[in-house]
């Protein structure tokens, strides 16, 4: 009963990434200089193992892009794992990734 993920489009991941500007989230891009006090309390956001965004807020980050999963906002292949040792927010929306159903009760 698992599914194999066909990958997103570049389209839902610019979506993805201008949702993570309207969270308050801070856009990584080869311009900004990131300082070590930037480092202190904040939560990594990557895509695909890239480095895009930093947030104070990773609850709240995580909230909404899973209840915009569930209102099918954003596509259910995009998977969304918070690693609270690493202080990072992991999202995978490349194809070839195993899933499994998930049913919220």
């Amino acid at each position: 009963m698992a599914k194999v993920t066909l990958g997103v489009t570049d389209k839902t991941l610019d979506e993805l990434i201008t949702s993570l500007k309207g969270l308050k989230c801070e856009i990584i891009d080869h311009l900004t200089l990131i300082g070590i006090d930037d480092f202190s309390q904040k939560t990594k956001i990557m895509i695909n193992g890239n480095w895009v965004a930093f947030t104070d807020n990773p609850l709240n980050i995580l909230n909404v892009l899973k209840n915009s999963r569930r209102k099918a906002i954003v596509p259910d292949e995009v998977s969304i794992v918070h690693d609270i040792l690493q202080r990072e927010i992991k999202i995978y929306t490349d194809s070839g990734r195993c899933m499994r159903p998930l049913f919220t009760v």
